[in-house]
């Protein structure tokens, strides 16, 4: 299966990130991490570590990018969340495929148990 996504990718930090995809050599990824990435770069790993493990953490990022900080972290976090590549959460990210807690829509609440509603508004003093 690691194959299949290395023949995906071009260049090698896209081969970097791809045997990080297929759960194979992380000390490749952390010794990336400490000599920098560029952002763009980063960002890419980042996404495909949330998506590997549904979701992370800020610290857990930062921790595995020795050289960035939890700032810049928070920051790429917004970007990728805006770019719709990741949910942001409180202190992390979780993966788009990840579902929170489902909200039925107003109108649709409005409309659920109408009689029952009505007979606790007669009881309410006015």
């Amino acid at each position: 299966m690691l194959s299949v996504y290395c023949k995906r990718f071009e260049n090698f930090s896209n081969m970097v990130l791809c045997r990080f995809i297929g759960g194979e050599h992380m000390d490749t990824l952390q010794e990336k991490a400490k000599y920098g990435l560029i952002p763009v770069e980063r960002r890419k790993q980042i996404v495909a570590y949330v998506m590997k493990h549904e979701s992370a953490q800020v610290k857990e990022l930062a921790e595995l990018f020795d050289e960035v900080s939890e700032a810049t972290i928070r920051r790429d976090l917004e970007l990728l969340a805006t770019e719709g590549k990741l949910t942001r959460t409180h202190g992390g990210a979780a993966s788009i495929s990840t579902r929170t807690a489902f909200e039925q829509l107003y109108l649709d609440k409005c409309a659920m148990a109408v009689d029952e509603k009505r007979r606790i508004a007669k009881l309410l003093p006015i």
